[in-house]
């Protein structure tokens, strides 16, 4: 059995690898937390795990050690994010918990904006940037989670912008972000998850990705 439906077992990704499709599409695989830094960027939007127990599971899922809590996980992202605007979709009770972590590292709420996961689940989308912006922002309404990355990207990047997703999954951000004529820096935890990530833009670019070492090809 698949461990998801989309899996087409292209690519043997193994935590600790770089995928590159040319100069402006990065992606890494394993925890997000070893990478000192992120690259700075225009926009980062992602949806990490949203309470301890969610993040065990991806961390079962992913076959990797949990060496550290949810909160620690938040900090972690908080300190090594470099970016004009972030974007956090997060569950309604842990939201007010990711708020007080990336102002302590002096970003500014925008907003939070109401949101469904899976057009079922309320969450939010928490907007912060290193400075409020002088003008109102303007409230899209409650949307999807599976709309708010072209938003975010169409009203806060320019083309050849970068867009940064240190838990990007099975690859809605990068997908949306290329789409859109941006450059992409990615990371994912879970090897197959990452696999899907690079099959999906293997479809869409027409080529496949370069590992950092050549054991691996489709």
């Amino acid at each position: 059995m698949k461990p998801y439906k989309e899996y087409r077992g292209w690519y043997e990704v193994r935590s600790g690898q770089t995928w590159t499709f040319g100069p402006d599409i990065t992606l890494t695989c394993g925890s997000a937390l070893r990478h000192t830094m992120f690259p700075a960027a225009q926009l980062v939007f992602t949806d990490p795990p949203w309470t301890q127990g969610n993040m065990t599971a991806f961390y079962n899922k992913a076959q990797a050690a949990l060496d550290i809590n949810f909160m620690q996980l938040i900090d972690g992202l908080a300190v090594r994010t470099d970016a004009r605007h972030i974007f956090i979709e997060m569950g309604n009770q842990q939201a007010p918990n990711v708020t007080t972590i990336f102002e302590s590292h002096g970003y500014r709420l925008c907003a939070a904006y109401p949101a469904t996961y899976y057009n079922s689940r309320p969450c939010q989308v928490l907007h912060f940037a290193p400075e409020l912006p002088q003008t109102s922002i303007e409230a899209p309404g409650i949307m999807d989670d599976s709309i708010w990355p072209a938003w975010a990207i169409k009203r806060y990047t320019a083309p050849s912008d970068l867009v940064i997703d240190p838990c990007c999954g099975r690859g809605l951000i990068p997908l949306t972000a290329v789409k859109m004529g941006r450059r992409f820096w990615g990371n994912e935890l879970n090897p197959i998850r990452l696999c899907i990530t690079l099959e999906k833009l293997t479809d869409l670019l027409g080529f496949a990705p370069t590992p950092n070492d050549s054991e691996t090809s489709k």
